[in-house]
């Protein structure tokens, strides 16, 4: 519902690469919000994972888009995740 916060869904990062994974920034755009996330502080080393729980509050009816955006030492940098909701 419009200006309604919807329980958040997790989203989980994963290092697979030989060298740690550093996390410089996380931003979110759009009617979305993470108000929780492991994914801040020490290095993570290959296979270890994080999460960030990301909230939708629509603030009109229809689709409502933004991006979960992800910046780290990765050469592909910054991983952008497409987000999506619809208001009611």
């Amino acid at each position: 519902n419009v200006n309604t916060t919807s329980a958040p869904i997790t989203v989980t990062l994963t290092s697979v690469g030989v060298n740690p994974l550093v996390l410089s920034d996380i931003n979110i755009t759009g009617d979305f919000a993470f108000p929780t996330s492991t994914c801040a502080g020490d290095p993570m080393a290959t296979s270890t994972t994080c999460t960030v729980g990301v909230t939708f509050t629509p603030t009109a009816s229809g689709t409502r888009t933004g991006s979960l955006i992800i910046l780290s030492n990765d050469p592909a940098s910054p991983l952008i995740v497409p987000l999506a909701g619809n208001g009611q």
